[in-house]
């Protein structure tokens, strides 16, 4: 195998490691939200975001995350208010309800995050940082 079909199996690899914490946390906290649901609410945090900014971060169109986001909204997960200073713009973030969830996602991966840097160096820790961090700055288009 080649060095980018290693890397590939390994992000792949990392990939259903994390769709694997997705759905312990959906088990343990008996919630009803897809892995794009949790991906959001994970996204979101404890930030706001315009519709464009999300959809733009999804790498999707506004109308297909507007579609998205209404349902989560409907489902107590997020609210929308008024920018405050630009009335045109409305500003999403997490409801209670989606921020109680955000808290204990977070930890979930939190926890994944800990135990992948359990088994290297201080040394490789750094190193592996840095490296998913420049991979995190590619732009695909």
């Amino acid at each position: 195998m080649n060095d980018e079909e290693r890397l590939a199996q390994a992000m792949q690899n990392i990939s259903h490691n994390f769709k694997k914490v997705i759905a312990e946390f959906q088990k343990q906290s008996s919630c009803d939200l897809s892995l794009h649901d949790c991906r959001v609410i994970e996204y979101i945090g404890e930030n706001a975001y315009t519709l464009n900014e999300i959809a733009s971060f999804f790498q999707v169109t506004p109308g297909t995350m507007s579609v998205h986001i209404e349902r989560m909204v409907e489902d107590g997960m997020l609210s929308r208010e008024q920018d405050k200073k630009d009335r045109r713009k409305t500003i999403i973030k997490l409801s209670s309800k989606g921020l109680n969830y955000y808290r204990m996602l977070h930890e979930k991966l939190m926890e994944f995050s800990k135990k992948a840097l359990e088994v290297t160096s201080t040394d490789e820790r750094e190193k592996i940082i840095e490296i998913f961090e420049k991979m995190a700055r590619i732009d695909l288009k």
